[in-house]
């Protein structure tokens, strides 16, 4: 095959690793063939990402989510990925059914309270840093917690920190999550997905108290 590095089958089940790091699972007897190439973690997981934190509109979202050995599958058939690189319909579609399946906890601070905190910790990265460590105190304390990196130190120790996190299940599907989560705030509101800070200032000027929707110190 084309660009694969590898591929394994089982009767009519293949597994086929790409040069760009995806591995395609597909046939029959998927489940089976995971089992048999010990792909399914031995523990919980727990995976962490935001949403909104670089976009003028909006909250800033953080989101955990647990994934069990037992519920690993059932996870993976959902085909969780970056929230960046799917659709809108696709992410509320993937969030509805993996809302339902794994434990999950998020964290929403909305345009003005995290004015004040980012004013009061003097750093956004400080902000997203308490967001994690309460989202934390949902789990046990020696769960492995997987957490996509935004700045040079993690801010939970001994937590997997590492960029590009999306890559590992239960970080892909935090970020679904947190994604869907910030859509769902800015479309009650009337609000679109874009990230303009010359609309932004138009907004404000017009009307300072759509100022309870924009992040205001990206201005």
């Amino acid at each position: 095959m084309q660009h694969a590095l590898w591929s394994l089958y089982n009767l009519d089940t293949y597994l086929t690793l790409y040069s760009t790091g995806k591995l395609l699972i597909q046939g029959k007897n998927v489940e089976e063939l995971i089992k048999q190439c010990d792909l399914i973690p031995k523990k919980p997981q727990v995976g962490m990402d935001e949403s909104g934190k670089g976009e003028v509109f909006g909250p800033l979202v953080a989101c955990a989510a647990l994934i069990s050995p037992e519920n690993f599958i059932q996870v993976l058939k959902v085909l969780p990925t970056d929230s960046k690189r799917l659709t809108q319909d696709q992410i509320f579609k993937k969030a509805s059914v993996l809302k339902s399946i794994v434990e999950h906890h998020c964290k929403v601070l909305e345009p003005i309270e995290l004015l004040k905190e980012r004013d009061k910790l003097g750093n956004l990265n400080l902000v997203l840093d308490n967001l994690y460590r309460a989202l934390a105190q949902n789990f046990p304390p020696n769960v492995r917690i997987i957490i996509d990196a935004y700045s040079p130190k993690s801010p939970i120790e001994g937590a997997t920190y590492t960029p590009n996190a999306e890559r590992f299940l239960p970080v892909a599907v935090a970020s679904i999550l947190a994604r869907e989560l910030y859509l769902t705030w800015l479309y009650q509101r009337g609000l679109k997905p874009v990230n303009s800070p010359k609309l932004a200032k138009e907004m404000l000027q017009k009307d300072p108290s759509t100022s309870a929707f924009i992040k205001t110190f990206f201005l």
